[in-house]
């Protein structure tokens, strides 16, 4: 079992994860997490406290600080010299209260006055201090010093050498110049600015509001918290104190600066933090979209900071347990950090991580599983196989693997675990029994109880001699060797080390503990099954005082004994007592809909057990993954509900869907996936025996209804069975059927005069029933497309059903664009379209096989993605530097065909290549990726040129020279390259070359080529070759990397619809002739090939 808590210091958050709960691990965590943010050998000393500001300073403590839920501890520095925490001066008796700058019109135009005179004196570099107060002249003293060096701050007050004050009534603001400052009790009721000066202090001095400074201030005497001027520089642990500070700041920035200067949007974003570190989620994130809503404006989509406020932003929507939120927002962060710092980057793998971590708590364990895959492969490349984050990746993702029943990935990741352990840390070492314990829980789910025993036993000796067998690991131990008899059935043994397990809990922990709880209920189930029922119920009622679950136990164990009439109740009251407590959609109130649902149903009130039964499906769909085995169980729920009803429909339906859930989490012969398969058999039987009663005519009824009165039950189905004449339709799964349908049709037929109708009304009604049963089934038919028979089947005998079948059919497809013939693609769009005064949307049908079977076609699936981009050069004076061809172009080819086509991408990670370079380049791309054989089966080539180009088509490397692109191109001729003979190659060059354009004299054509004196054929001599060229007319530099966006654009609208390559040329040109500076770009065509291509995305296997 492990234990988690965020520790907080520097304002940030780390998550640590303790095997067991003793001061010294946490101890251990802590420096380890110092170790690794540091590269000092002497680390910082430090207090923990916990959320109520309280020394955690031994075991017992600690224990009931992880009674909290989420557990948050604090780091406090301890001073060097003297061992004890830096304290502030007591300023309780002053009662002087932070001043509210929005209240208070003077003191706002008097610290906007301080803030112009602090900006100019560090324009100027001067140092010194700005005060603003109400009265510093009483403080004045003479200056009897005769080292100017050494004066008072007393003796400066009045002195013109030193000191100037301009007056805002009733403030003035003082500035003082001088590189070192002395103050001598003295008490400032305002606020103290400092400038790079060095400040000291002698006797008791007091500042009433805050001590604001610059970074090269130098600080010696120990103030109220002060607050640092530049970036990153709020470093405080209580938050309510931050919070203050950080308000102050705040106020101040938005009265001096415009209210979306980028400093005010790093203030929101501080004050978010603190507000997080508080648990005010619903403020922090207030706060950090402000501070998004500033960065975007101010420094663009983007930009790193703008990720930073992304993640926060998911943090605190994944502690609201909105875990989509989250998703969404560190889904955005992970692609600019990505983009912006590369995607092996650390921040990336953090990103992952809490993916991952998301993912998990929605019960998605496939994509849990995918994103801790992607950190472990960061973090073994960036920090080596031994870190401490790899262990936590195995131990992540041995725990995804067991969550979803692959037992065996588990043990090898547990097991890696354990061997890294073991090879750095002794053989006897708390973190060694943790992975004992991992490994044993794995084997007891595979029910290897042997192999389970045998971890679990060895976690127990290491825990018992490290903590002398009196401490709460060692309880967890006994309970999962009491978890191992329960299963094996030994009860009496399982109750012995339950026994065990609780008398430590109850002595080490508090009684109201989770894990008394726990232990105590699987202590309660030992006895329940062993018919015990009175202690069994004794354990629970006793849970019952600690933890609301505990009703819903106990209900159950009432179900178990067939107490129907008491069970609503001890579902009712934690439902009542959560939804005081809890948001309405979180899990454990569908917990207790389930439960409710459960309980109506057994009592046989169906409208009520229904309604319970859709909210708890309801809740449980908007919160977790469509496939998570919980939604299965509340369809099998409402499955039952709905034949209590006689509603077989919607029953069947209910079933189908969770026997598809079943299925794909637990595998077809999986006792879940049977049971409800049992279910569904049945009610297929019973169906059929209606029908069979149905299709009989009016003399077999008369004779069947005969033999039924007269003969008693069993020999009624012996002589049913037997009769020849339907002995080959009748099934004895059928009788029970039957016998419901005679009675039905014998109640009909016999019914009272005096109460005729209305008896013959509500039987003619049940029977409609079993007949709309019978008959209530999919309608065939087909439907003929260019003599094509199609099926289809219909749900309702309507015109309308008929046409949206019919329809189906068609071979079209479809795109919806705004009235830009802007493609709508995604929510977003969406939402951005809506955003205008009266949003309208066109339908641009095109049929695909018309589309594309004009003429031949290649698809490409696997294509190899080349790109040499230059965007450097050494002779700038001749060759300027191309920023964008970095900057955009290597960004918008690599989203459009690395993330969206999913196409392998190669680029050169220099923005300077030489002509030697890009030589190296291209004979290393040859045997990298095994292009002579394409042992990599790629299907097409894609080949991007970018930078400075010349007359001829020549490129221009970054030392000045010229190397030919048709040599390149002639490179993957048929001759030299005949692995890709039958392949696309595309060749997009896109240089600034002048007036360099393509011409006639060096285009090839296909077929037959007549010859003049003066044209220079450039080795066209083959299929298989479509050259796009760009051309900026007349420059030679501001390349505006409009080709690539635009490319990017328009494939990514089209592709998926089936659209050919060589057919989006048209709208590149107009998306480009849409741009301010697309004037002076044309793009030319050079094409060798006989057929046309369609891009279709790779799968990821």
């Amino acid at each position: 079992m492990s234990f988690q808590a965020s520790v907080y210091f520097e304002n940030k958050s780390h998550e640590v994860t303790l095997t067991s709960l003793s001061l010294k691990s946490l101890e251990d965590k802590v420096k380890e997490i110092l170790n690794n943010r540091t590269q000092s050998k002497n680390l910082l000393q430090f207090k923990i406290r916990d959320i109520n500001g309280q020394n955690i300073d031994n075991n017992q403590k600690l224990r009931i600080a992880f009674d909290t839920n989420p557990v948050r501890l604090f780091i406090h520095f301890i001073n060097k010299n003297n061992d004890e925490e830096m304290k502030y001066p007591d300023v309780e008796t002053q009662n002087i209260k932070t001043i509210e700058l929005d209240q208070n019109k003077p003191w706002i135009e008097a610290n906007k006055r301080a803030l112009r005179i602090v900006n100019e004196m560090i324009e100027e570099r001067q140092k010194g201090i700005v005060i603003v107060s109400i009265n510093l002249d009483q403080f004045a003293k003479s200056n009897d010093q005769k080292n100017f060096q050494d004066i008072h701050f007393s003796m400066m007050i009045n002195s013109k050498q030193y000191m100037k004050k301009k007056i805002i009534s009733p403030y003035t603001v003082y500035s003082f110049h001088s590189k070192n400052i002395k103050f001598d009790n003295i008490t400032i009721d305002g606020c103290v600015y400092v400038i790079d000066c060095m400040i000291d202090g002698i006797g008791h001095f007091h500042i009433t509001q805050h001590l604001i400074h610059t970074k090269k201030s130098v600080i010696n005497y120990t103030f109220k918290q002060p607050i640092f001027i530049e970036k990153n520089s709020y470093k405080i642990l209580n938050f309510d104190k931050a919070i203050s500070l950080i308000r102050f700041v705040l106020c101040v920035r938005l009265q001096t600066l415009d209210d979306s200067d980028i400093l005010v949007g790093y203030a929101f974003g501080y004050l978010g933090d603190a507000y997080h570190g508080k648990g005010e989620y619903d403020k922090a994130i207030e706060y950090h979209e402000k501070a998004l809503k500033i960065k975007l404006d101010k420094l663009g989509s983007d930009y790193i900071d703008v990720a930073k406020s992304y993640r926060r932003l998911g943090n605190a929507y994944y502690m609201k347990v909105e875990y989509d939120k989250a998703i969404e927002y560190y889904e955005k962060a992970l692609k600019i950090t990505s983009d912006e710092l590369g995607s092996g980057h650390i921040d990336v793998r953090n990103l992952y991580n809490r993916l991952g971590h998301a993912y998990k708590s929605k019960g998605s364990y496939d994509k849990e599983i995918q994103y801790f895959e992607k950190a472990l492969e960061i973090e073994l490349t960036q920090l080596g196989p031994g870190h401490t984050y790899v262990i936590t990746s195995y131990n992540n993702l041995g725990n995804a693997y067991e969550s979803i029943r692959k037992y065996d990935k588990a043990l090898e990741y547990h097991q890696k675990v354990l061997e890294i352990r073991s090879e750095k840390l002794d053989s006897n070492h708390i973190d060694i029994a943790s992975s004992y314990n991992n490994l044993g829980s794995v084997y007891y789910m595979k029910t290897n109880y042997d192999e389970a025993y045998e971890y679990h036993k060895k976690a127990l000796d290491i825990y018992s001699k490290k903590i002398d067998g009196n401490q709460i690991d060692v309880a967890i131990c006994y309970n999962h060797l009491g978890n191992i008899h329960y299963g094996k059935r030994n009860y009496a043994e399982s109750i012995e080390y339950y026994k065990k397990c609780l008398k430590i809990s109850l002595e080490q922990l508090n009684e109201n503990h989770i894990d008394v709880v726990i232990w105590s209920y699987n202590l309660g189930n030992s006895y329940l099954e062993t018919g015990e029922y009175e202690t069994s119920i004794k354990y629970h009622e006793n849970a019952l005082n600690i933890i609301l679950k505990k009703f819903d136990v106990l209900g159950l164990i009432l179900e178990k004994n067939g107490t129907n009439e008491e069970v609503i109740q001890y579902f009712e009251k934690p439902l009542e007592i959560r939804r005081k407590n809890l948001n309405d959609d979180r899990l454990y109130i569908g917990l207790s809909f389930h439960y409710l649902a459960s309980a109506f149903k057994n009592n046989n009130i169906l409208n009520k057990s229904i309604e319970f039964g859709e909210k708890a499906l309801e809740l449980r769909l908007n919160k977790l993954d469509c496939n998570h085995p919980h939604i299965g169980e509340s369809y099998v729920l409402l499955g039952d509900i709905h034949f209590a009803k006689r509603n077989k429909t919607k029953a069947r339906k209910y079933y189908e869907k969770a026997i598809k859930i079943f299925n794909q989490r637990f595998g077809e012969q999986h006792q879940k996936t049977q049971n409800v398969k049992l279910t569904l058999e049945k009610i297929n039987e019973k169906e059929k025996g209606l029908k069979w009663w149905d299709e009989r005519d009016e003399n077999d009824k008369a004779k069947i209804i005969e033999k039924y009165e007269q003969l008693t039950r069993n020999d009624f189905i012996t002589w049913l069975l037997n009769q020849n004449k339907w002995k080959n339709d009748l099934k004895n799964e059928y009788i029970f059927a039957i016998r419901v349908a005679i009675e039905l049709y014998i109640d009909c037929h016999s019914i009272d005069n005096s109460n005729q109708d209305h008896k013959q009304e509500k039987k003619e009604n049940e029977v409609l029933f079993f007949l709309f049963l019978i008959y209530c089934k999919f309608q065939q038919a087909y439907v003929i497309v260019n003599e094509t028979k199609k099926l289809i089947k219909m749900k309702d005998l309507t015109l309308e059903e008929l046409t949206r079948q019919s329809y189906s059919c068609l071979d079209l497809t479809f795109e919806l664009v705004d009235m830009k013939n802007n493609v709508i693609n995604s929510d977003k769009a969406v939402k951005q379209a809506f955003m205008t005064k009266e949003p309208s949307f066109k339908i641009r049908s095109r049929s695909l096989q018309q589309l594309i079977i004009s003429g031949k076609y290649k698809i490409i699936k696997n294509a190899l993605v080349v790109m040499i981009g230059i965007s450097e050069y050494i002779y700038t004076t001749e060759w300027p530097n191309i920023p964008n061809v970095k900057k955009k172009d290597v960004k918008n080819f690599k989203k459009l065909f690395e993330q969206e086509l999913n196409y392998q991408f190669v680029c050169n990670q220099s923005p300077q290549m030489t002509k030697k370079d890009v030589q190296v380049f291209m004979d290393r791309l040859f045997v990298d990726f095994e292009l002579r054989t394409n042992a990599k089966q790629y299907d097409g080539l894609i080949m991007i040129i970018c930078g400075h180009g010349k007359n001829g088509n020549m490129l221009v490397t970054s030392d000045g020279k010229s190397l030919s692109i048709d040599e390149i191109r002639a490179s993957f001729n048929c001759d030299k390259m005949e692995s890709f003979k039958n392949f696309p190659k595309i060749f997009i060059i896109d240089v600034c070359r002048g007036e360099n354009i393509p011409t006639s004299q060096t285009m090839a054509m296909r077929g037959k080529v007549e010859k003049k004196e003066d044209i220079r054929l450039l080795g066209h001599n083959d299929d298989g070759f479509l050259m796009i060229w760009s051309t900026t007319q007349g420059y030679q530099i501001g390349d505006f990397s409009l080709l690539s966006s635009s490319m990017k654009s328009v494939v990514k609208s089209k592709y998926k619809s089936g659209y050919p390559f060589k057919q989006m040329f048209d709208d590149i040109r107009q998306e480009i002739r849409k741009r301010s500076s697309g004037e002076w770009y044309c793009i030319e065509t050079q094409d060798t090939t006989s057929y046309d291509m369609i891009f279709v995305a790779k799968r990821t296997p």
